[in-house]
Formats: structure tokens, C-alpha cells, sequence
């Protein structure tokens, strides 16, 4: 009988921890232009590889470049790369310069004091994290080094196999 209890208690307690994950991953962010961007916006279209980036962050500023070419590669398929800089708001000009002069395409989202970096558990930079097309977490990665980008590819070609 205790057993059945524990159980019962086990299965509320995880129901509530999946719900208050999922709640979290939907925040909201002005992009570029101004305009305030929900993540739903992004997961309704299928997975999400969420890139915590700074301009002072020369792996951040590697990485972007690599993975302008995946972006691209399955943006079809549904796939997204988000960028969101963590840079301050004295930067703001600094990163739209900055993305304008690379010719990047994919989405470029603000986050000046960190909050959603903190939130979602980022302690150092560059820091991504994948999102399946349910809005959960699939993976998270911390740094960068030339050639990770082959398996960060790895990773998205699976989650897309899986929707």
C-alpha cells in the first residue's frame, strides 16, 4: 500500500517537473528589429538549436560562422538555428553591424542582462542547446571547437529523423 502512495507521489511530482520545463522554454526576446520573438514562434516549425553568443566571444563568433552553412542546409526541413546574443545594450549597434557584415540569415534574438542565459542554466559561452520540434530538451552543449560542428550536425540530423 505504501508503495502504491510513493508511486502516486513519484508520478505527480515528474508530471509537474515536465510541465514546468516546458513552460520555461517558451520565453520571449526582441530581435534585431525590435520585435519581440517567442521560442514558440521557432519550435512550432520543427527543432531549435538555441546559440548563446557575445561578440567578445571569439569561439561564439566561430561558431555562428560554421553553423551559418547547417542553418541553411535544413532550414526546409523545418529546422532553426537561433542566435541570441548576451551582449549589453550599449552593443546593440556592434552585433546588428556585426550579423549584417557576416550575411547571417538566421534569427538573432537579444537577451542584454542574461536572463534567459541564466534560466536555462548557461554558465559560460558559447553555450547551445537543442530543442526538439515538442519543445523539449534534446541536448546541450558548452565551448567550441573547429570541427564540433560536425557533430552539433550530427545531433540535428537525428532530431529531425525522429519528428
Amino acid at each position: 500500500m505504501v508503495y502504491k502512495y510513493m508511486l502516486i507521489w513519484y508520478l505527480l511530482i515528474s508530471f509537474q517537473f515536465s510541465q514546468a520545463q516546458n513552460t520555461s522554454l517558451n520565453f520571449s526576446l526582441e530581435d534585431l528589429n525590435g520585435k519581440n520573438r517567442m521560442l514558440s514562434e521557432f519550435t512550432d516549425k520543427g527543432p531549435v538549436y538555441i546559440n548563446f553568443w557575445a561578440l567578445w566571444c571569439q569561439p561564439c563568433r566561430a561558431e555562428l560562422k560554421t553553423m551559418q552553412a547547417i542553418s541553411e542546409k535544413y532550414s526546409e526541413k523545418g529546422f532553426t538555428l537561433l542566435a541570441i546574443s548576451i551582449d549589453t545594450p550599449r552593443s546593440l549597434a556592434k552585433v546588428k553591424s556585426f550579423f549584417s557584415s557576416q550575411n547571417f540569415t538566421m534569427p538573432c534574438l537579444l537577451d542584454p542582462n542574461s536572463k534567459v542565459f541564466e534560466k536555462l542554466n548557461g554558465q559560460s559561452l558559447p553555450y547551445s542547446i537543442l530543442i526538439d520540434k515538442s519543445g523539449k530538451i534534446a541536448k546541450t552543449r558548452t565551448g567550441y571547437l573547429p570541427g564540433d560542428e560536425k557533430f552539433i550536425e550530427q545531433d540535428i540530423v537525428k532530431i529531425l529523423q525522429n519528428e
